[in-house]
């Protein structure tokens, strides 16, 4: 799983023998992005793990969820907005 750092090297944090200040970079940046996804609402943050946790399909979200396709491709879409938001207001994208 790579990450790329403030300083635009990427960081792995997958890495047999990470530097500390990699693992604290992936760290915080892994806590930034949790953090972004606990500010969207419900259906957005059940759409988001889905897709990019989980990585089911929208057409598995959808019927996972009750919903239609289009619904989950717009919930997908706002979450990623908000997420991107989120993220730059943190400075890290």
């Amino acid at each position: 799983m790579g990450f790329e750092g403030r300083d635009g090297n990427n960081v792995d944090a997958r890495a047999p023998n990470p530097s500390p200040e990699r693992v604290l970079l992936a760290r915080s940046e892994l806590q930034a992005v949790w953090s972004a996804v606990d500010a969207l609402s419900r259906q957005q943050r059940e759409v988001f793990l889905l897709r990019f946790v989980e990585e089911l399909s929208l057409a598995e979200i959808a019927e996972a969820l009750g919903m239609r396709v289009g619904s989950v491709k717009a919930s997908c879409f706002e979450g990623w907005e908000v997420c991107e938001s989120q993220m730059k207001e943190q400075r890290w994208r």
